[in-house]
């Protein structure tokens, strides 16, 4: 196990408890009546549901940006198109590690980097509310994805080098 799990699971574990309240959100407009074009309620739904995917996959990106840091041992330029550049560096081997998402992850990922950037440069009345819970659905996916992905990276670590080994 690598020693960066115990902080790589604390970050999903923030996650996840987003993800769990944005799952009760989704469930509970899947149960309820229509939402009313323009009204307030679809408003506060798009709103929230789009702020939560936003977040969810922000700190799907802080484990990947640690990741490359403390795995890698090698920081992402935050040049221009960085966010593209370290999900695309998590979907190839580096530096002899494999690659830490799938293809199926990093297809998932990649939609709400794009989604997340709409999100932040868009009032929420201007987002189509069916796309945004969409969505809302699909970060659930690639955070559960990226989890797994990360788990089996890590479980796999044959541990610190420079700790003696039990």
């Amino acid at each position: 196990m690598h020693p960066i799990s115990g902080e790589i699971d604390e970050e999903f574990d923030l996650i996840g408890r987003e993800a769990d309240h944005l799952s009760a959100v989704l469930q509970r407009l899947d149960g309820g009546a229509p939402l009313e074009p323009e009204s307030q309620e679809e408003w506060e739904a798009t709103t929230l549901c789009a702020s939560a995917a936003e977040k969810i996959y922000t700190g799907c990106e802080r484990v990947m940006a640690k990741l490359a840091t403390e795995v890698d041992g090698e920081k992402v330029d935050k040049g221009d198109a960085w966010h593209r550049a370290l999900l695309d560096r998590m979907r190839q081997p580096f530096h002899g590690r494999d690659a830490v998402v799938t293809d199926e992850t990093h297809a998932l990922l990649d939609k709400m980097r794009a989604f997340r950037h709409r999100e932040r440069n868009t009032y929420g009345f201007n987002l189509d509310t069916v796309i945004v819970l969409e969505r809302a659905r699909e970060v659930i996916q690639a955070y559960d994805g990226l989890a797994a992905d990360v788990r089996r990276l890590l479980d796999a670590y044959p541990g610190d080098p420079q700790q003696p080994q039990p």
